[in-house]
Order: structure tokens, then sequence, then C-alpha cells
């Protein structure tokens, strides 16, 4: 009965390290293959110092992802918020353009209609 414990334990982990094998990101194909078929002949003791190890990276990898993306995330949104100032700016400087080219338009036609007083 121990040694079917022990067993399910290895398959456990077997499979556990080839499932972080084939998700970890530092791993080329041909190191992926190579791992995956030395994982078999390991004994418990380097199983677990490999999953180890791989977990360890996972969540290394995790740490700096979430760390980019947050600093991704902050430089997005200082960008958006001076794209909005800019687009709020050229908004502004149209709708002074047209003020001005209404304006200018009336001060013609007013001209335009004293001058049939004259």
């Amino acid at each position: 009965m121990d040694s079917t414990v022990a067993t399910d334990r290895t398959n456990v982990s077997l499979e556990s390290v080839q499932k972080l094998i084939q998700e970890t990101p530092a791993l080329r194909d041909e190191e992926r293959q190579y791992w995956a078929q030395l994982v078999p002949t390991m004994n418990q003791q380097q199983l677990q110092q490999l999953q180890k190890i791989l977990a360890s990276e996972q969540e290394n990898l995790q740490k700096i992802d979430d760390k980019y993306q947050g600093e991704l995330k902050a430089v997005g949104e200082k960008y958006l918020q001076k794209w909005d100032a800019t687009k709020v700016q050229q908004d502004r400087q149209a709708r002074r353009q047209e003020e001005q080219e209404h304006a200018q338009e009336a001060q013609e036609k007013a001209e335009a209609l004293l001058e049939g007083w004259e």
C-alpha cells in the first residue's frame, strides 16, 4: 500500500513536472523534448528539485510580467491623458478658427450691407 502511494505521488509529480516543462516560456522546443524524455528516468528527489526550479521560474516570470504590465498600463494612461489633452487643444483651436471665419464672414456681410446704404 505504501508503494502505491509513493507511485501515485511520483506519477503526480511526473505529470506536474511535465506540465511545467510544457508551459515554461524559458525553454526552447528542443529543451522541452530533452527534459520530457529525461523526466521519467529521474528519482523523486530530482523530480521535486526540477519542479521547484520550474515553479520558481514561473513565479519570477509572473512577477516580472505583473511589474511591466503595471508600468505599461501607467504609460498607456499617461499618453492617453496627453492624447486627450492634445485632442481637446486641437478641438479648441478648430472651434476658434471656425469662430474667426464666421466673424470674418459676418464682418464682410455687414460691410457689404453698409456699402449698399451709402
